[in-house]
């Protein structure tokens, strides 16, 4: 992965607008450089960004908006959201693709896997966004276990000497007791360094204890066919509503971005044959039990739209937009109901949706 300093605004803006004059290039690039350094503080204004890069409504009381328009217009003062919306969502993509070059960012490679919903929504642009989310989210996910290294090193003492020194030439009661103080506090200095490198060392292993016990529950799930969430045999749930199941299944046994290497496979395992025969996203949330809705549910609120099929199966149970799904589901994730998944596609998307919920994101 490149450093911050590496990631170059103004060569990415003219890829979307080769022809822009140079002032609007400088005038972009330094908004994007602020977007970026201020978007990288806050979960808030990643979610934000995706939701417009991706076309998606932003909820009431998201301020995103408000300081994307602010901030573009300390250079270029008459930017204007609702006029230049393109404009908004390019400059969106490009910070987002500047934050997962700057590494360390599966939760964010996720969050942009889960708001494409498998292509259904595309950021400006080629999809190199897209395509470089799920290398970040695949390579990770492989090498998490393969590159797994981890010691305790050496506790360093810091330089006592000089107060030992002082008494070899002052031999009196003050200059020992200084000297004796000095070597007592580092030692207990020393002893805190040591032990907050065991307390790192610990975590470490028991997150990689964990990434691996995880994966041991996985093949026990499939082999098994119970389901996790609705404790009951995966061959008595509705097949046209076992995609959303299994990918939430596997979601909910997982507690670490970005998972066990395995559980996309694993994921297509269970779905058998059928992985790749299509289905649309209407057809897929009514397929689901009334009863089985508040169980697969992590939450309803409405600034999950992102989470696309929880806000979809969260509506079916809206008394206000019983009789208008499909419009009211379009409205608010841009996405039509009526659009056909794979199968495997839709257990993917609930697999990501259930991890960014359970995690806080969304």
């Amino acid at each position: 992965m490149a450093n911050d300093d590496a990631f170059d605004f103004a060569d990415a803006f003219r890829e979307f607008l080769p022809a822009a004059e140079r002032s609007l290039v400088e005038a972009r690039v330094a908004a994007l450089a602020n977007l970026s350094t201020e978007a990288r503080k806050s979960v808030e204004k990643i979610v934000g960004l995706t939701r417009i890069a991706y076309g998606i409504p932003l909820a009431d009381g998201d301020e995103t908006g408000a300081w994307l328009q602010a901030t573009i217009r300390e250079k270029e003062a008459g930017f204007s959201l609702n006029r230049d919306h393109q404009d908004a969502r390019i400059m969106s993509a490009i910070v987002l693709d500047s934050i997962l070059q700057a590494g360390n960012c599966d939760r964010v490679a996720t969050l942009l896997l889960t708001a494409t919903f498998s292509g259904q929504r595309r950021a400006p642009g080629p999809g190199k966004l897209e395509l470089a989310a799920r290398d970040i989210f695949s390579d990770s996910a492989r090498n998490r276990g393969l590159k797994f290294n981890t010691r305790i090193s050496k506790s360093q003492w810091r330089d006592t000497s000089k107060a030992m020194a002082g008494i070899a030439t002052t031999i009196d009661a003050t200059t020992v007791k200084t000297a004796f103080d000095a070597v007592i506090a580092e030692a207990k200095a020393a002893e805190e360094r040591a032990i907050e490198k065991f307390n790192a060392t610990l975590n470490q292993l028991t997150t990689e204890n964990v990434r691996l016990a995880e994966e041991v529950d996985l093949l026990w799930w499939h082999l098994g066919g119970w389901s996790f969430i609705l404790k009951r045999p995966l061959d008595s749930i509705e097949a046209t509503s076992l995609p959303l199941v299994i990918g939430s299944d596997v979601a909910q046994m997982v507690n670490n971005l970005p998972g066990p290497h395995g559980a996309l496979g694993i994921i297509r395992k269970a779905l058998g044959t059928s992985a790749d025969e299509k289905q649309t996203i209407e057809d897929t949330l009514k397929a689901v039990e009334p009863d089985d809705r508040t169980k697969l549910l992590v939450s309803a609120r409405d600034k999950d739209v992102i989470a696309s099929l929880n806000h979809g199966l969260a509506l079916l149970d809206d008394e206000t937009t019983a009789d208008s799904f499909a419009r009211t589901f379009q409205k608010r994730t841009a996405l039509s109901s009526d659009a056909e998944l794979t199968r495997f596609e839709i257990a993917s998307q609930a697999y990501f949706e259930r991890l960014f919920i359970k995690g806080g994101w969304l």
